[in-house]
């Protein structure tokens, strides 16, 4: 078994909800995320890639640029290296 079924077998069984067994493998990660927005009936969709690790405020804090803003179409957040976060950390 490949790592992309291993791994789909997994998130099926944790997450029966999520319908991801609607997403195809595609070989292109953009593709991935683009069919996963298209089958989720939900008003947002976040995507974070299994290598980053959120802040626990961040959702809250991304939920909220869309607050009093319906023209907003799209959010996106500051990225950090790990290993070197700048002087802005």
């Amino acid at each position: 078994m490949d790592r992309w079924t291993a791994h789909r077998r997994w998130w099926n069984k944790t997450f029966p909800e999520s319908g991801s067994s609607a997403i195809v493998r595609t070989g292109d990660f953009c593709a991935a995320n683009n069919q996963g927005i298209q089958a989720s009936q939900a008003e947002f969709v976040a995507l974070l890639n299994n290598d980053a690790e959120a802040e626990p405020e961040w959702l809250e804090a991304l939920l909220g640029a869309f607050d009093g803003r319906p023209e907003c179409g799209m959010g996106a957040s500051k990225i950090l290296v790990y290993e070197d976060p700048g002087p802005n950390r």
